[in-house]
């Protein structure tokens, strides 16, 4: 089925190059994991999958370290922008301080809860 997806796309004009997949951790000095970026870069773009940080180690950078790193090694890919979604209206508040804008919205997904989409461009 995937295969077919992809053929489909190339009929269409859509470059069916793969993912690159990029994965940025956060550790403590002990080693332990306190946080991480999961994402990768399809058709010059950024997507960001999940960016977590333990509770006991936020409001300290780390978050904005992560997407820093990640914003670094896309451009390095060529990438033009970044995109993820997020339903955590502090977590809109992050990413939007950090310069992405929101372009849509999912009400009741999950169900209660508000799916935002974001994007950012790079200079």
């Amino acid at each position: 089925m995937e295969r077919g997806l992809w053929d489909h796309a190339a009929t269409l004009g859509i470059d069916t190059e793969e993912q690159i997949r990029l994965a940025i951790w956060l550790h403590d000095a002990n080693g332990n994991l306190v946080g991480g970026l999961v994402g990768g870069s399809l058709w010059s773009w950024l997507e960001i999958r999940m960016l977590w940080v333990d509770a006991a180690v936020r409001d300290q950078g780390h978050g904005t370290a992560l997407l820093q790193a990640a914003e670094a090694t896309a451009r390095a890919r060529g990438c033009i922008g970044a995109r993820l979604e997020a339903y955590d209206p502090a977590a809109l508040r992050f990413y939007q301080r950090r310069g992405f804008g929101l372009v849509g919205t999912i009400p009741d997904y999950p169900p209660g809860h508000t799916r935002f989409i974001l994007v950012k461009r790079f200079g």
